[in-house]
C-alpha cells in the first residue's frame, strides 16, 4: 500500500513515460523477463528484452536526434495502456533496409502495453508502413508499378 502522497502509475504508463524520456533502461526493467514485443508493420516478434532493446537501440542510433510525443493515453480497468505517440527524427544512419537519406521523419502510431500484477507482459506498436514509405520515398516492391 502506498502511504505517501505520490502518484504511482500504472507500469504501462511508467512503461511509456520511460520511452518519452529515453530512458529505455528504466522502461524495460517494468517488464517481466518473458514479455513479449511485436512491431506489426515491420514483422517484428519476439522477446521485449532481446528483440526490443534491440529494436530501440538501432531506432536512436540511426536518429540521434530522436524525439516521441505522446498524443494521447488512456489506461483500461485490466491494466493495459492504450497510447499515439509520435517518433520524429532525423536518419543519420541505415535502420532495418532503409539506406541514410538524412531525411526527417514524423510518424504516429499506436502503442498497446499489457500489463500484469504490475509488470509490462507485451508490448505491441502499430503503425501506417505506407507513410513511412512516403516519408523515406521508397518504392514498394510488392505492388504492380505503371509504366508508360
Amino acid at each position: 500500500m502506498n502511504t505517501s502522497n505520490q502518484v504511482v502509475a500504472p507500469a504501462g504508463e511508467a512503461f511509456i513515460a520511460g520511452f518519452l524520456s529515453h530512458d529505455f533502461a528504466s522502461a524495460l526493467a517494468l517488464a517481466t523477463p518473458d514479455a513479449r514485443f511485436e512491431i506489426l508493420p515491420l514483422g517484428v516478434a519476439g522477446s521485449l528484452a532481446i528483440e526490443g532493446k534491440s529494436f530501440f537501440a538501432d531506432l536512436s542510433a540511426a536518429f540521434p536526434d530522436l524525439g516521441f510525443t505522446l498524443t494521447h493515453q488512456f489506461t483500461t480497468s485490466d491494466g493495459s495502456t492504450c497510447a499515439r505517440v509520435r517518433i520524429e527524427g532525423t536518419q543519420a544512419g541505415d535502420f532495418r533496409g532503409l539506406v541514410n537519406q538524412e531525411k526527417h521523419m514524423d510518424l504516429e502510431g499506436g502503442w498497446l502495453i499489457r500489463t500484469q500484477a504490475g509488470k509490462v507482459t507485451s508490448v505491441r506498436v502499430f503503425w501506417c508502413q505506407n507513410m513511412l514509405y512516403r516519408r523515406f520515398a521508397v518504392k514498394r516492391n510488392d505492388q504492380i508499378t505503371i509504366t508508360a
